[in-house]
């Protein structure tokens, strides 16, 4: 069987890592777009907080990209990234009407709504919560090496059409926000996403994704989820809480 490799190489000591594995036998995926340039976030930030409390022991899983088209206000959110705008403006076009705003709330890659929400939100958990994954990637092996966690997969069920979208993300972060509509505020922050890369599917896979200079690991978390390409349907998730020895 064929095997992807994707390969990124930096220059600092190895370490060996461990993973709790949550491998689902039902989900929700939600993905929030959000900004520290923009004045109507901070409530939706707060809301993915209390949600992630109140779901911690169910397979609810967060995912949280900050924009940068606001940044041109004064203040460049420094979570930002183009890759984030771009995959906002990638659902608008394939399939919400062109809707782009922040906060946007995805849910499964097949509903939205604003962010700041939290009936909504609890209402959409309640509505997928017993999604029943379609196709499923195992992480069979996970190891951090030169800043870079490498992992090995097996995919099983219905993944053909699909794309397997390995997110890192980071936890008990704060800014003081000194700029902009958000000006003198200091804003927690959970569930930041500070990688993440899409790789093709084959039943056999091995890969790797980089590790930013300033990410704490032990507030780190994997998510690895599957994706239909045409419909976007998140077909299934796995999540592996990342433990530095």
């Amino acid at each position: 069987m064929k095997q992807i490799i994707i390969t990124v190489v930096f220059l600092i000591g190895s370490l060996s890592l461990f993973g709790q594995d949550s491998t689902a036998t039902n989900f929700v995926l939600l993905e929030l777009f959000t900004s520290q340039g923009c004045s109507s976030c901070p409530p939706a930030d707060e809301n993915i907080k209390l949600i992630g409390e109140k779901y911690r022991n169910e397979n609810v899983y967060i995912l949280s990209y900050h924009v940068d088209y606001w940044d041109y206000l004064g203040w460049k959110d420094s979570f930002s990234s183009r890759e984030n705008s771009e995959r906002q403006r990638f659902y608008a076009r394939k399939k919400f009407y062109g809707k782009v705003y922040t906060p946007q709330f995805i849910v499964n890659g097949v509903e939205e709504f604003n962010g700041s929400d939290q009936v909504k939100t609890i209402n959409a958990i309640a509505k997928f919560k017993d999604s029943i994954p379609k196709a499923i990637a195992e992480i069979t092996t996970l190891k951090v090496k030169e800043t870079v966690i490498e992992f090995n997969a097996k995919l099983s069920g219905d993944y053909s059409g699909c794309q397997l979208n390995i997110v890192l993300i980071e936890n008990k972060l704060s800014t003081k926000i000194l700029k902009g509509e958000n000006r003198n505020k200091t804003i927690a922050y959970e569930h930041v996403v500070k990688n993440k890369i899409s790789i093709p599917v084959r039943e056999l896979m091995m890969g790797s994704i980089k590790i930013p200079s300033d990410f704490n690991l032990s507030n780190g978390e994997l998510i690895i989820f599957l994706q239909d390409k045409n419909t976007l349907a998140v077909k299934g998730v796995t999540s592996h809480q990342l433990k530095p020895i």
